[in-house]
């Protein structure tokens, strides 16, 4: 990665080749490495962006037939995050002022192949600190979707409380306090849902816990059952964030094994019922996968969409409760659905 992160990929659209190879040497000669590619046209770029992976593009605004507008315009269809560099032979403040309104990001004159090095040089340094930010965007929404799914599935009891508010609950705690909707529990603060006699040691220990003086993270407390039934359990108490926002973990731990009904819902959460495909959750998630692995390791990716022709027609003759799904079946045979060019990133969706 690192290796990759001192390439710089650049695109030059002017009239002559001979500017870019002047431009190319002069770059190498400082040390950058660099891999260059020529247009002169529309068309020649379109191409190139479809098949290639840049970082910048220098553009000459001298071209009679080709405006920086359309490269710019070129750059947002690609769906790529590309610098662009405007070149003029004069360079004055009305012709900088529209390049940058037209979409670059800074503009050099031609002749000035020095102040060019030094743009370059803090654009591809810039790209690559943007990359590293989206890969770490990246890298943070799937934690999050896994911390998600683990506490979504959790045999124990999580809670999350800001400012002693509930903001967040799985169906273990809700179940436990009797709750059968979190809309009923959220800002419920946690307090009220402890015997009276303890309310002023649990706010003590939330206390000691907001400027780290507990000697223990846990706590033995006796609960109120919506039905107003008493509940005896071990809260243990961390302090954690949710949605970017500060707050505390409660976490009530259950003795039961629950790992044979913990794989059972992990399979119908991918998983059609009747037909026993992936089903288009299952499908969104590895999209997004593959999405990941597309922008960290910089290679293209596909999706083929495989329908059943005149499915709708066929469903209304046979019947949507057994046999149409019995149709569906044939998917199970087929590893199609979407690709990448990574031979082993495959899915298959039910188009149900």
């Amino acid at each position: 990665m690192a290796t990759e992160e001192k390439l710089i990929r650049l695109l030059i659209v002017d009239e002559g080749f001979h500017k870019a190879e002047q431009i190319t040497s002069s770059l190498r000669a400082t040390g950058m490495h660099v891999r260059a590619e020529f247009a002169e046209d529309s068309e020649d770029m379109c191409e190139i962006l479809e098949n290639k992976t840049l970082d910048l593009v220098l553009f000459s605004i001298d071209l009679p037939n080709f405006a920086l507008s359309q490269a710019q315009h070129l750059i947002s269809e690609c769906g790529r995050h590309v610098s662009l560099i405007a070149m003029a032979k004069k360079v004055n403040t009305e012709v900088v002022v529209r390049a940058i309104d037209e979409g670059a990001q800074d503009v050099v004159a031609s002749d000035s192949l020095e102040h060019l090095i030094q743009v370059i040089k803090r654009e591809s340094y810039h790209i690559n600190i943007w990359r590293r930010a989206m890969r770490l965007e990246l890298d943070f929404q799937e934690s999050e979707k896994r911390c998600q799914n683990l506490l979504s599935n959790s045999k124990d009891a999580v809670a999350y409380v800001h400012e002693g508010m509930h903001i967040f609950a799985n169906e273990v705690y809700m179940d436990l306090f009797g709750n059968p909707d979190f809309d009923e529990l959220e800002g419920t603060p946690i307090i009220d849902m402890v015997d009276p006699s303890q309310q002023n040691e649990l706010k003590a220990f939330l206390r000691d816990l907001s400027k780290n003086e507990n000697e223990t993270n846990e706590l033995e407390l006796e609960l109120i059952h919506s039905s107003g039934e008493k509940i005896s359990a071990t809260l243990e108490f961390s302090r954690a964030s949710y949605d970017g926002e500060p707050c505390t973990q409660i976490l009530i731990r259950s003795s039961a094994d629950t790992s044979e009904l913990e794989e059972q819902i992990n399979y119908l959460h991918q998983h059609d019922l009747i037909t026993g495909l992936f089903n288009r959750q299952h499908f969104m998630n590895e999209l997004k996968t593959s999405i990941t692995q597309a922008i960290n390791s910089m290679h293209k990716s596909f999706i083929v969409y495989v329908a059943i022709d005149n499915f709708q027609t066929i469903r209304d003759m046979v019947g949507i409760s057994l046999h149409a799904d019995n149709i569906i079946k044939i998917y199970k045979y087929l590893k199609i659905s979407y690709y990448s060019r990574q031979p082993d990133s495959y899915s298959c969706e039910n188009n149900s």
